[in-house]
């Protein structure tokens, strides 16, 4: 039975709808797109799959659209038992804290001449973040009333998931090694790319991260499911901090899955076709700070360029037909201006899709280029 199903997507909101779309796929499941505004995402479709995803934040399932907002219509919405704990956030161009904060009260009212007793959490913004609905157990003790308001229209819902904050946080901050230089991508970065390729994660299918620095991409392969995993790098220490990082995971989280992990040049690789899913942050080049000029970096790409026409045509070997490759490269932005590399990529590779990952104020950003081998 078709649902309608809200995902509130976190700070990269369209690399997180390309991820949710990617996943649907992947698990040939059919949706439709009701509405896509900023941060929020509302499709119809049998399932949901928001335990698989890095880039959201919130699951909320749609109960009601465009109707008049009242405190009686919302209240029964709420699970009553005991001590009432709930929330409102308000989401969409329209949303106004005022509106929460009054509709609050008068269900807090309610509940009161009802004779249940009852919390509200007040947001400090229109919205409630997944930290404050999993601290105060929101969920399991009342609920959080979800409101989507464009214009005269609306979607209400209810919050059915939020994200595994503590998780996530233990597997970037908790890892015994890591080493900027050798890679600090996000592992809900790292997951995202993964689900980019399409691909539903199984255990026979054959991965590889030949980038793999202080192992997070297969620390998050593993998470997902994949289970016949490889990793190499040009750097014994990264090789070192890897193998590591994937023990304390496999210990830390109660885990089984094979991983090999290797000291080896990308370059060096066996034109074996062995690969079905290729997913890996590449080099992005020397450290920058403010005082790198233009000449700089135009010259290091000009040096990269060269360096990733040989790597994608590398990477196309050792990939099975139709298997999916998905790399993160560097551009560069200067003021209003992005400089791309535009590597040459081989005709046998199909390009999928492509998507962009920066955070503010730094120079080096990544393109993530997602491609498929011809058979």
């Amino acid at each position: 039975m078709k649902k309608i199903y809200g995902y509130i997507l976190g700070r990269e909101a369209k690399l997180s709808v390309a991820e949710i779309e990617a996943v649907y796929r992947g698990n040939n499941c059919p949706y439709r797109i009701l509405f896509y505004q900023n941060d929020i995402l509302i499709i119809e479709s049998d399932e949901d799959f928001f335990d698989l995803l890095g880039g959201s934040v919130k699951l909320f399932e749609v109960k009601l659209t465009n109707q008049v907002l009242n405190a009686a219509g919302l209240k029964g919405l709420i699970d009553v038992g005991g001590k009432v704990v709930f929330g409102i956030s308000m989401y969409g161009q329209n949303a106004k804290k005022n509106i929460v904060i009054e509709l609050g009260k008068k269900i807090k009212v309610e509940f009161k001449e009802e004779k249940i007793n009852s919390r509200f959490l007040y947001p400090k913004n229109t919205s409630l973040s997944s930290v404050e609905i999993d601290k105060n157990k929101v969920i399991k003790k009342g609920g959080e009333i979800i409101i989507v308001q464009d214009g005269p229209s609306n979607f209400i819902g209810k919050t059915l998931k939020v994200q595994d904050f503590e998780t996530y946080s233990k597997m970037d901050y908790g890892r015994p090694a890591s080493d900027a230089f050798s890679g600090m991508m996000p592992p809900k970065l790292c997951q995202m790319m993964i689900n980019l390729s399409g691909i539903k994660p199984d255990k026979n299918i054959k991965f590889l991260d030949p980038f793999c620095g202080s192992g997070t991409m297969l620390m998050m392969a593993a998470y997902l499911g994949y289970n016949n995993i490889y990793g190499s790098d040009i750097s014994a220490k990264a090789v070192e901090a890897s193998l590591k990082n994937l023990d304390w995971y496999k210990n830390e989280f109660d885990k089984d899955f094979s991983c090999q992990i290797e000291e080896k040049d990308v370059l060096s690789f066996e034109d074996d076709g062995g690969f079905d899913l290729v997913v890996t942050e590449g080099y992005l080049g020397r450290p920058k700070n403010q005082k790198t000029t233009q000449g700089e970096i135009e010259k290091e790409i000009s040096e990269l360029k060269d360096f990733y026409n040989k790597v994608f045509f590398k990477l196309l070997r050792i990939l099975k037909p139709s298997g999916v490759m998905v790399i993160a490269i560097p551009f560069y932005s200067l003021g209003y201006r992005k400089l791309f590399l535009d590597p040459q990529v081989p005709e046998k590779l199909e390009l999928l899709g492509k998507e962009i990952y920066r955070r503010e104020n730094q120079i080096v950003g990544r393109q993530i280029l997602i491609l498929k081998k011809s058979v």
